[in-house]
């Protein structure tokens, strides 16, 4: 499936660098991808370390990500915080385009949206998961 759905929770650090390394297999897979990344039940932000490591990480596969990722939808609930995102990607943007929706539903909108316009292949069963209420 184009499109890769993470919900992120609270917990320990480990799993966020776990994730990451989940990515390096994506790109292994050579084909393309959205993201969309629920953080609505995040309750606190990584420790400065793991945010450091998520940096250098992203820095260090960034050609990568340009090459793989056609996008990602980051839902945050906060208008306060996706404006701050939003903001600073005036000052450095991303190497892919990013969308800072406050619902699922509008970042699925959004993924369906990316899929199409990338021309990447969504099945219409996964289409059909994907427009559904649980998305």
């Amino acid at each position: 499936m184009p499109v890769v759905r993470i919900i992120l929770r609270d917990g320990k650090d480990e799993r966020l660098l776990w994730l990451l390394q989940q990515f390096e297999g994506l790109f292994l897979r050579r084909q393309r991808y959205v993201v969309l990344l629920d953080t609505t039940a995040l309750s606190s932000i990584p420790s400065a370390p793991t945010r450091h490591a998520i940096g250098k990480w992203q820095h260090r596969h960034e050609e990568e990500t340009k090459t793989w990722c056609a996008g990602t939808a980051i839902v945050i609930s906060s208008r306060l915080v996706r404006g701050a995102l939003m903001a600073m990607e005036w000052v450095q943007a991303p190497p892919i385009e990013h969308f800072y929706p406050a619902t699922r539903r509008e970042g699925l909108d959004w993924c369906i949206s990316t899929v199409d316009e990338a021309g990447l292949v969504l099945g219409s069963t996964e289409r059909g998961i994907l427009q559904s209420n649980d998305g």
